[in-house]
C-alpha cells in the first residue's frame, strides 16, 4: 500500500495524476556492466547525458515502449493526463524510424503518421485519450 499527500492552492489535474503514475511506476534501473555482456557492441548512447526517446507535453505520460507483440517494430503507448486536444512531437534519437502507424490496444495497425524526420513524429492527442503507435526502424 502506497500513499502520497500534498497540497496546492487550487487543484490541478494532470500534476495530480502525473504524481500518482509517478509514485506508483517510478522508473525502474537495470545497471549493466561490462562483465554481463558476451559481446562488445557499440553503444546507442555516450556515456554522457542523453536520451532515448522525449515528448515535448509534460501532460502526456509514456506509459509503454515495448518490442511490439507480432514482432514487427515496437509499440510506443501515451496517455493523455492534461485533458485537451493537441498535436505531440516525439523524438526519438536512438533509432531511425521508417514508418509509424497509430494502433489500437491490441496492435492492430490503423492510420500511417507521417515522420518528420528519421527520428521525429507529431501524433494528434485527444482529451484523456491512450494513444498507441508502432515504429518501424529501418
Amino acid at each position: 500500500f502506497r500513499y502520497v499527500v500534498t497540497s496546492a492552492a487550487q487543484t490541478d489535474d494532470a500534476a495530480l495524476s502525473r504524481m500518482g503514475w509517478e509514485e506508483a511506476t517510478p522508473m525502474e534501473e537495470n545497471q549493466i556492466r561490462s562483465q554481463d555482456k558476451a559481446i562488445e557492441q557499440p553503444e546507442p548512447l555516450s556515456g554522457t547525458q542523453s536520451s532515448f526517446l522525449t515528448v515535448n507535453d509534460p501532460d502526456l505520460l509514456v506509459d509503454t515502449w515495448k518490442p511490439a507483440e507480432d514482432g514487427n517494430g515496437t509499440i510506443l503507448r501515451l496517455i493523455d493526463l492534461g485533458g485537451e486536444a493537441r498535436s505531440v512531437t516525439v523524438h526519438v534519437p536512438v533509432i531511425s524510424i521508417e514508418r509509424a502507424v497509430l494502433t489500437d490496444a491490441v496492435e492492430r495497425d490503423k492510420t500511417p503518421i507521417t515522420t518528420d524526420d528519421a527520428h521525429k513524429f507529431k501524433v494528434d492527442v485527444k482529451p484523456h485519450q491512450i494513444v498507441t503507435v508502432r515504429l518501424i526502424s529501418k
